[in-house]
This record gives structure tokens, C-alpha cells and sequence, in this order.
């Protein structure tokens, strides 16, 4: 005991602090154990406060998305985990509360090729022909998982497809893939292998013997071919994502799993790997990460993945503080902790003690890739107020919420700040979800193009905390109008403020429809546009008020600038309802869509979100 505890303040004084370094931890979690939104905010705060600088954010696990996947929904009818709430984005939540307090974020595809466990078996209920299947012709591997064909087709362009899918619609920093090998040598019978593997070997059906070395090899080729389709294609959607897996060590990984992931970064097709040397001893550890890295050209693109426990036990803190010691001893700019839980809750003080003592930047990112977050709460100085507004005795984001009652409608309350950089952001208000608290929350928000208007629910559960209004485009300048709330509630409700924030954003595409001219996007002062119900399902009703209406027509677009639908109107209607169907009368998927009121020489338009 007294060795161990010298040995700990040896290692404590002796790790100095690194301005560049990744720091990064796996944020998992076990089973349905899905974390709620207090849980991921706690997380974030808490990742942050110990200095780490990097979280990767399950996003693929257990047959399920967690995040609002089209992908997925088309194929299985259900866009994530079905027993959350209904239109809960986990990855949406996570991304915000990372960015907010200076984490950055990557999406982890921790399953894989894994599509399925047990009875959640949604993409094998549709298409059961895209599954691995050993030599027997099951499809059962170990721990119930239902592993996708390495070499169907149409099974990779799936996975490919998620991962371009969080590339184009969430401000991620980067994706990282898990479990790209197979669940055992006994793998790679199903048809599409089969025909593959015969089509390139004169008609020859694979080796009987799994652990055939030629059989292998080829196996293990295919899993490269992928990671090279799978890179080309994020980089593809946005070239400034970083692009990194965590594979199991070589050899290993290829004995056991034909995963040979030395090509995978040597040849260009990753960023940076995390391989995982995962040892209950410093002694172990310096061992094989010295083998590891004699596989790759370029060490400094190595971040050692370092476990907390072993076959269920903890790892001793002097042994876990010597891993990093030895990892900075070889030169390389980072490390991976499995998994964030004892990482915070075990470890953390030895870190911020430690080897975390100051803060460090990301080896690869310039300041302005994340920069601090616009938050104002609605008691600071740049924030005024008309009418009566009044403290809630509910907790908002700092202290407690305000509220304006029915009998004091045409009271406001406007936030103005800071913006450093010219750039889009992601625009967030604070919210409670209170039952006495209006559905229809007149909210404006003040951007380059001109302003966007937003009708909220207050009442939603789910909605709570963070929620995001829009993407914006905002120029650089001091005490700018950002956004305005004006209360025009109905009877015997509240409209409540809070915090507002803005996280600049690095999504590519950030532009509207492409049948909008961005500076003609301006609110005529004749003409109001309102949508109720504000998410909705089933149908909204879409109204207006002012006047200099007989020539105005109504179009829906989707995020990528696509007409889904026209609505006719006679001239003496102010209002529409939408059935949340396109032109031809088919259902469309959930989503944001855009609403489009021309006037001819000027036009508005308001977002809807439509959940299913």
C-alpha cells in the first residue's frame, strides 16, 4: 500500500501538463440504461471540468440509431430507439451540451456491422438476406448480436449511409467506427460472400477451414475496401470531419477477427486510429502498444485506447496514471479512456491532479474550429424587456425562469450580444416544459438573411433544456439583436424565458432552400405567417393575418431546397391545413420542413417540425 501510494505522487508531480493533446473517453452505456438529458448535461459538465477535450458519443448500438435516422426509418419504419420518447434526438442533445461547456464530439458507430441484438432485429426483419451467416447457414453469433454481411452490397451502402447521414445533418467533429471485422473466423458464408469470393476465384466457393490463411487474408481485404469506401464517402460530405476507428490490437484482431487495420491508416483511409490496449499493467501496456506501433508510418496518428478495468476489475490508479506517462514517453499527442464513467468517477481526481491538471487543445484543430458559446440568460445586460415579467419558482438554466401572464400580452423580451466570428450557428433556447405555459410562443429570430419566426410549444415534454430552433447565419459585431419573444398567448397560460445560445457550426450545406434568394428572406410589416400546432403530427394548420394576400401562393420545401408540396387557396382564405403529405399524396418521414409564403415581390417563411 505504501509503494503504491509513493509511486501515485511520483507520477502526479511528474506528468506535466501538454498544450496539445487528445483527451479523449467513450461515452457508453449498458443495456436500455439510455442516458436521459440531465444525465448527458452532468456528463458534459463534468468531462469538461476534468479537462478532457474529446468525447465520442455512441450513436450506433444495440440495432438502434440514436439520433433521428431517415436511413433507418426507410427501411424499418422507426428513425431510433423505439422506447424513448417520441422525436427524441439523443446525438442532437449531446452535440449541444458538448459544445457548450468546450467539448468536442464525435458520433460512434460503436456496433458496427452489428444491426441487431437479440429480439431488435428491425433491418433483419426486412431484409434478411443482408446478414452474415456461418458455415452451418445460422446467423447467431455470441451475445445474440446479428452481424451484417461484410460483402453484401446493399448491407454496406447501409452503414455507409448512417455515417453520411450524421456527416450532412449534425455538427459532429468527427465519426468513429467500432467492431469493423467479423464476430469469428466461422463468418462469411452468407450468398453475397460466397458469390463474391467465387466470382474472383474461378468459381471456387471459400475455404472450408476458417482459419485458411488465403480465406483469411481475403476476408480481411474486403474490410479494408470498406473502411476506403466508407472514408471516401464522409469525406465526401464534409472534408474537415475527422475519420478514426478503434480496432482491436494486431495480431490479435486478425486472428481471431480478420480485422487488419494497419492498411486502414497507413494507407490513408483514417485520420487517426485508436487501437485498444487494453492491459491491467503499465508493464503490459508499454509491451504492446510498442507492437502496435511498429505497424503504422506516422505514430503521432496512434491514440492508444486505455481501459479502467480488467475482466471486471478496476485498473490500479498508479498503473492507469503510468499507461499515460508512457504514452507521452513515446511521443504521441493522445489517449483514449474507456469508458467515461470511471474515467469521471473513479479516476478523475488523479487526472486533474495529474497528467489534466491544465487544460490542452486537439492535435489537428485551429481555435476557430470550436469557438466559445453565445450564451445570454434573460437577467443579463444586454437583454430587455417590455411589460410585466416575473421570477418562476422552477429552475431555468441560471436561476429560475420568467413568465408573462395572458393579461399582459404585448409584452417582449429581446437578447442582444456579441458575435466574434461571421459564420452559421446553431440557435438554442432554454426551456422548462411546463404544463401552464402557453403552446404557442411567438419567438423571432434576427440573422443575415433577415428574421425566421418560430411558434413553440412550451408544454412538451422532451423538450426540456436545450432545444434547437434553427441553423442562422450571423455576422460578426457588438450587441446585435439576436432574437425576440413577444407574448401573444391564449387563455390561462404562461409564455415563459430562459437562456438563449448560439454554437457556431461547422455543417456543411448550412443554406436555404435553393429556391430562396437568402437576402430576399425578410418579414413584410403587412404580412404575419404562424403554424399550429409547432411540432405536430398529423396535420398543421398553417394561418395569416395582415394583408395584400391575392396573389400570395404556399409551397413546402425539405432541408435540401426539394418542393414537396403546393397548396392552393382561394382569395378569401387566411388559413391552410397541411396534412404532412407531398404533391402525389404519399406520406412523408419526419423532419424539419420549410413553409414558403410568396407575395410575388417578397415572401416569409417558418419551420415546422414534423414528428411521427
Amino acid at each position: 500500500m505504501l509503494r503504491s501510494f509513493i509511486i501515485l505522487l511520483f507520477l502526479t508531480s511528474t506528468l506535466s501538463a501538454q498544450d496539445v493533446e487528445l483527451r479523449g473517453t467513450w461515452f457508453a452505456w449498458a443495456g436500455s440504461n439510455v442516458p436521459t438529458k440531465a444525465n448527458i448535461t452532468q456528463t458534459m459538465q463534468d468531462l469538461a471540468a476534468a479537462n478532457f477535450n474529446l468525447v465520442y458519443f455512441d450513436v450506433w448500438r444495440y440495432g438502434y440509431p440514436y439520433y433521428q435516422s431517415q436511413k433507418f426509418q426507410d427501411i424499418t419504419g422507426i428513425s431510433t430507439d423505439p422506447n424513448q420518447l417520441e422525436g427524441r434526438d439523443i446525438l442532437m442533445e449531446a452535440i449541444a451540451e458538448a459544445h457548450r461547456v468546450g467539448l468536442q464530439i464525435e458520433a460512434w458507430f460503436e456496433f458496427g456491422f452489428v444491426s441487431g441484438v437479440g429480439p431488435n432485429d428491425h433491418i433483419k426483419a426486412a431484409h434478411p438476406d443482408w446478414f452474415a451467416q456461418k458455415r452451418s447457414g445460422s446467423t447467431d453469433f455470441d451475445n445474440s448480436f446479428q452481424w451484417l454481411s461484410h460483402c453484401n452490397s446493399e448491407a454496406q451502402d447501409f452503414l455507409i449511409g448512417l455515417c453520411t447521414e450524421v456527416a450532412r445533418n449534425y455538427d459532429v467533429d468527427g465519426i468513429e467506427l467500432d467492431r469493423i471485422r467479423y464476430p469469428s473466423l466461422d463468418c462469411g458464408y452468407d450468398s453475397a460472400t460466397v458469390a463474391l469470393y467465387a466470382a474472383e476465384h474461378n468459381g471456387n466457393e471459400p475455404p472450408t477451414n476458417i482459419a485458411d490463411a488465403g480465406w483469411m487474408t481475403w476476408r480481411a481485404e474486403k474490410l479494408t475496401q470498406f473502411m476506403a469506401a466508407c472514408y471516401d464517402s464522409i469525406k465526401a460530405v464534409n472534408p474537415d470531419l475527422m475519420v478514426s476507428n478503434a480496432p482491436i490490437v494486431y495480431p490479435y484482431g486478425y486472428s481471431n477477427f480478420c480485422q487488419d487495420w494497419r492498411p486502414w491508416i497507413n494507407d490513408g483511409y483514417l485520420d487517426n486510429v485508436a487501437p485498444q490496449v487494453y492491459r491491467a499493467t503499465n508493464m503490459q501496456y508499454t509491451y504492446d502498444l510498442d507492437i502496435q506501433l511498429g505497424y503504422v508510418n506516422d505514430d503521432q496518428l496512434v491514440y492508444p485506447g486505455i481501459t479502467t478495468m480488467v475482466n471486471n476489475d478496476m485498473v490500479a490508479i498508479d498503473e492507469f496514471l503510468a499507461m499515460i506517462a508512457t504514452t507521452r514517453d513515446r511521443g504521441l499527442q493522445g489517449h483514449v479512456i474507456w469508458y467515461h464513467l470511471p474515467a469521471l468517477y473513479t479516476y478523475a481526481q488523479a487526472l486533474i491532479e495529474g497528467p489534466y491538471a491544465e487544460p490542452a487543445t486537439l492535435p489537428g484543430r485551429d481555435s476557430t474550429w470550436r469557438q466559445e458559446a453565445i450564451v445570454i440568460s434573460e437577467n443579463d445586460p444586454g437583454v430587455t424587456r417590455t411589460g410585466n415579467w416575473q421570477n418562476y419558482s422552477t429552475k431555468g438554466f441560471e436561476g429560475s425562469s420568467i413568465y408573462s401572464l395572458e393579461a399582459d400580452q404585448g409584452a417582449s423580451i429581446s437578447y442582444a450580444g456579441d458575435v466574434e466570428s461571421s459564420g452559421w450557428y446553431e440557435a438554442y433556447i432554454y426551456l422548462n416544459a411546463l404544463w401552464n405555459a402557453t403552446r404557442d410562443a411567438n419567438i423571432t429570430l434576427h440573422h443575415q438573411h433577415g428574421a425566421s419566426h418560430y411558434i413553440i410549444d412550451q408544454t412538451v415534454s422532451g423538450h426540456e433544456q436545450w432545444y434547437k430552433l434553427d441553423d442562422v447565419f450571423l455576422e460578426a459585431g457588438e450587441a446585435q439583436t439576436l432574437l425576440t419573444m413577444e407574448n401573444n398567448i391564449e387563455t390561462g397560460s404562461f409564455v415563459f424565458a430562459d437562456a438563449i445560445m448560439f454554437l457556431n457550426s461547422n455543417r456543411v450545406g448550412l443554406t436555404p432552400p435553393v429556391s430562396i434568394d437568402p437576402k430576399a428572406v425578410v418579414q413584410p410589416t403587412n404580412f404575419e405567417l404562424s403554424c399550429f400546432p409547432n411540432p405536430f403530427n398529423g396535420s398543421v394548420k398553417i394561418q395569416f393575418s395582415g394583408s395584400g394576400f391575392t396573389d400570395l401562393e404556399l409551397r413546402i420545401y425539405d432541408l435540401q431546397g426539394r418542393l414537396i408540396r403546393e397548396l392552393n387557396r382561394t382569395s378569401s382564405e387566411n388559413s391552410w391545413e397541411w396534412d404532412a403529405r407531398d404533391q402525389a399524396g404519399l406520406e412523408i418521414p419526419s423532419g424539419v420542413y420549410l413553409i414558403q409564403a410568396d407575395l410575388g415581390s417578397k415572401f416569409n417563411y417558418s419551420r415546422v417540425l414534423l414528428l411521427k
